[in-house]
């Protein structure tokens, strides 16, 4: 093989129901300079038995088998061993065009950037749901977008490839645990360092939106992330060297994750803990930002607002309806006040 173009980073944990098919995507990609690099992390199923098939049949790729430690862990164990001018980043429930590294190279090398954002096909439950990123791209191609816009792009890493000589010139890697918005965080990393971008508004990538009915410990812990993610951010120098706007920006984006998901939890014990968890997160926003920098940001707000709903402070209370309380919680005069709700039929 000549150079290796690509290293297609794969981390593998229990995905043996969708596993051939990402593999499969990759080991056909009409770019044949690359090289697959699977990092099993602990699956418990037969996916370490398929990956193993897999690699006897194509010498192109590299089997990691650790044990459980996340997909930061994973990820980053393979960007250590990789031998490709460039990274991509492939979920093992998700898979790529055809065409989708022969397009994003040609891109890359083409524009001479560090790093080129290309479309996503987004799926759910085995259903074609909508074309992700193409609306953002546009505008950034047009030179018409706004830091929001970028930022919006700014999220995943799967729909990406990144020069390995940056990443590795910056030492950027995934943060070790922090799940759910580990991808937004190495994306921040990226941008913080300084790179160049080019845009591809085609679809390369299809990715799985798997939506459980019941999911309160998963959106739980989706909030936990979101509020976690910006201390993680504020404890790096290189964020704090950040322009004081591009922070609240950050900061408003994850703000925004966390109402998203706060609104989609019905459960009192979750929903107790974690107010805990904001009012903290609350109290550590006011010790580094003013009161006018916070007044700008619409989803901090938003949380403020939610946990404010929740406990029933005034005048709250007397603007909403609590759902899933058995009383109506209420403060006046710095007297809390508890009112029984009737029973919903």
């Amino acid at each position: 093989m000549e150079k290796i173009k690509v290293s297609v980073i794969i981390p593998v944990y229990n995905t043996e129901n969708y596993l051939r098919a990402c593999l499969d995507s990759v080991v056909n990609q009409t770019l044949r300079d690359i090289e697959i690099i699977c990092v099993n992390d602990g699956s418990t199923d037969n996916s370490l038995s398929i990956l193993k098939e897999y690699a006897e049949k194509d010498s192109r790729i590299v089997l990691i088998n650790q044990k459980n430690a996340g997909v930061s862990v994973a990820r980053n164990n393979a960007i250590a061993v990789a031998k490709g001018e460039y990274l991509a980043f492939l979920d093992s429930d998700d898979w790529f065009e055809l065409d989708a590294m022969e397009a994003a190279y040609s891109k890359i090398s083409q524009d001479k950037t560090d790093v080129v954002i290309f479309g996503v096909k987004t799926f759910v439950e085995d259903k074609y749901h909508h074309d992700g990123n193409i609306e953002q791209i546009e505008k950034c191609i047009q030179g018409t977008n706004t830091s929001d816009d970028f930022l919006n792009l700014q999220t995943l890493v799967w729909d990406k490839l990144f020069k390995t000589e940056f990443i590795r010139k910056y030492n950027i890697l995934f943060p070790v645990g922090v799940t759910v918005t580990e991808d937004g965080i190495f994306c921040n990393l990226v941008q913080f360092s300084g790179a160049k971008y080019s845009y591809l508004n085609k679809g390369l990538v299809n990715h799985n939106d798997f939506r459980p009915k019941s999911a309160t410990s998963e959106f739980s812990d989706a909030i936990k992330a979101h509020l976690n993610s910006f201390k993680y951010l504020f404890s790096l120098p290189i964020f704090q060297k950040q322009d004081r706007k591009l922070q609240l920006r950050l900061v408003n984006k994850y703000c925004g994750g966390a109402t998203y998901f706060w609104a989609r939890i019905n459960d009192e014990k979750y929903l107790e803990i974690l107010y805990n968890d904001i009012i903290k997160t609350k109290e550590f926003m006011e010790n580094h930002y003013t009161q006018k920098e916070l007044k700008k940001l619409k989803n901090y707000l938003k949380l403020v607002h939610r946990i404010k709903q929740y406990k029933g402070e005034f005048p709250y209370n007397l603007l909403s309806k609590t759902k899933f309380r058995t009383f109506k919680q209420f403060r006046v005069l710095g007297i809390e006040w508890k009112v029984p709700l009737k029973k919903q039929t």
